[in-house]
């Protein structure tokens, strides 16, 4: 098939355009321009699911890890985390959980020196403060 473009005082015969509509492409990338676009239409139209992580996360590594430590001959022992506040100011008062269940305010010094020891630091889940729980020896 061939198309009549105007040039000049007559109409000469050219040939068709390789894809209809867009200029300089072949008819099957028109087609697979037109199939890629009703695709992303048709997705566009789809509700979307919100997006959720499938694989790994820190404590199955952490569990691999365990697993080929003991392959491997190493003991794995869980070593207990201890809170510690960091860079107290000198006579900074922190809260002491006695072995009554009172409280008591006691400085940085007090429990690192060993007056109220033994025990251990905790963290307030809601305040974020810390403060020190008492344990019998």
């Amino acid at each position: 098939m061939r198309y009549l473009v105007p040039g000049g005082p007559h109409m000469m015969p050219m040939p068709m355009p390789m894809g209809m509509g867009m200029p300089n492409y072949p008819a099957t990338m028109s087609a697979q321009a037109a199939a890629a676009l009703a695709t992303n239409a048709a997705l566009a139209a789809m509700p979307s699911a919100p997006p959720y992580w499938v694989g790994a996360g820190p404590t199955d590594f952490s569990a691999q890890q365990g697993i080929i430590a003991q392959m491997m001959g190493y003991e794995v022992k869980p070593s207990p985390t201890q809170l510690v506040p960091y860079k107290p100011a000198d006579g900074q008062q922190f809260w002491c959980k006695e072995l009554d269940g009172s409280w008591t305010l006691r400085t940085h010094t007090d429990i690192v020196m060993g007056e109220v020891s033994p025990g251990s630091w905790e963290r307030h889940p809601s305040s974020g403060y810390f403060y020190w729980v008492r344990q019998e020896a």
